[in-house]
């Protein structure tokens, strides 16, 4: 028996997903639902013990109970971190709190609910978790805080301005950023604009097929070296892959777009 599902999904909590009746004669996929039942439940026990550990400070000698988490049961940080914040958040929805105790709703919609859901809302938001996918959940939450940032205005925009430089497992850097639409798009054009010029000298040289764009933007931010008091990283590194024969670029973003040609 084959069932047709809307993946388009509702737009709204007015708009729940049609409910689906379960057919009569499917044992198997009875005691499958009712296992991941139980598997809320237990998870909704676990969310719980979680934030009695962190509140108590049994993690110490840990850099946080996230990472004694991924220590101790082998997840991986970012879910790790993940389960940490939704353990925080249930205390203060009595309802979602309730449905995933009694294991009516999977980990992953509370996970996404507790993203948006208050007091004020969360019986609302639960009313559509319960008939929608998570798919749709995640949806709505999506749209959700996009409303909500439309409103925050200019002064809570600025809060959640932040820079970030995370070393990988690889030995590498990750860069991870957040800024206002103004700035990221100032930003986005100067790069793309000092991108443009390193290959059109590339070109000119015969050598633009050795590099990509994001490389060449990669190299642009390497050659950022204003902390550095202007050195060349090839002096530090020498043969660095990336950098060849170029000058220190200075990320200085000006409004006619573009970094600077050559410091």
């Amino acid at each position: 028996m084959t069932t047709d599902i809307d993946s388009s999904g509702p737009a709204s909590p007015a708009e729940p997903a049609a409910v689906l009746t379960p057919p009569a004669d499917d044992p198997l996929g009875n005691e499958i639902a009712e296992l991941c039942a139980h598997i809320n439940a237990a998870t909704y026990r676990l969310l719980s013990l979680l934030r009695r550990y962190d509140e108590e400070g049994l993690w110490e000698g840990c850099r946080s109970c996230a990472h004694w988490l991924s220590w101790r049961t082998g997840i991986s940080l970012g879910p790790a971190r993940e389960k940490m914040r939704v353990a925080r958040c249930l205390p203060s929805l009595p309802l979602i709190s309730g449905a995933l105790a009694k294991g009516e709703l999977s980990y992953s919609k509370v996970r996404a609910l507790t993203r948006v859901a208050t007091a004020d809302n969360e019986a609302e938001l639960l009313t559509f978790a319960r008939h929608g996918t998570t798919a749709h959940v995640e949806r709505l939450v999506r749209g959700w805080r996009r409303l909500e940032a439309a409103d925050a205005g200019e002064e809570a925009r600025a809060a959640r301005r932040g820079l970030s430089l995370y070393l990988t497992d690889e030995g590498d850097y990750q860069i991870r950023g957040r800024l206002g639409p103004e700035v990221g798009a100032l930003l986005r054009k100067a790069l793309e604009a000092t991108e443009d010029r390193l290959y059109r000298e590339e070109r000119a040289a015969g050598t633009e097929h050795r590099t990509t764009a994001t490389q060449r933007r990669a190299d642009i931010c390497i050659q950022a070296a204003t902390p550095f008091g202007g050195l060349n990283l090839r002096e530090l590194r020498p043969g660095f892959p990336l950098l060849g024969s170029r000058q220190v670029v200075n990320l200085d973003i000006n409004a006619s777009g573009g970094l600077p040609t050559r410091s």
